[in-house]
């Protein structure tokens, strides 16, 4: 349910001639796209499942009901900041 609550926040009805049409826009480009090119991005990353530790942490965030802590990105967005918090995590790991 909050996957298609941000959905529905982040959505805009345009009609063209009679048809409607639902976009959604991306937070970071800030460009409208059909539903199948949007996915919602958890701000805060769910991070890794590598010992079973981290099973309580990941899903307390993977079921995050605050909507201010998830967000609709495009694909190609959605794809470069999953990128980027992998590194981030990455790095500190190294550390």
């Amino acid at each position: 349910k909050p996957f298609a609550m941000a959905l529905k926040a982040a959505s805009s009805v345009q009609y063209i001639g009679r048809k409607k049409r639902v976009f959604y826009l991306c937070a970071e480009c800030n460009k409208l796209f059909d539903r199948k090119q949007v996915e919602v991005n958890h701000k805060v990353p769910l991070g890794s499942l590598k010992t079973y530790e981290d099973l309580p942490g990941f899903c307390e965030r993977l079921f995050v009901e605050d909507l201010s802590l998830l967000e609709v990105l495009c694909k190609e967005c959605h794809k470069e900041e999953t990128a980027w918090q992998r590194e981030q995590r990455n790095s500190a790991e190294q550390k």
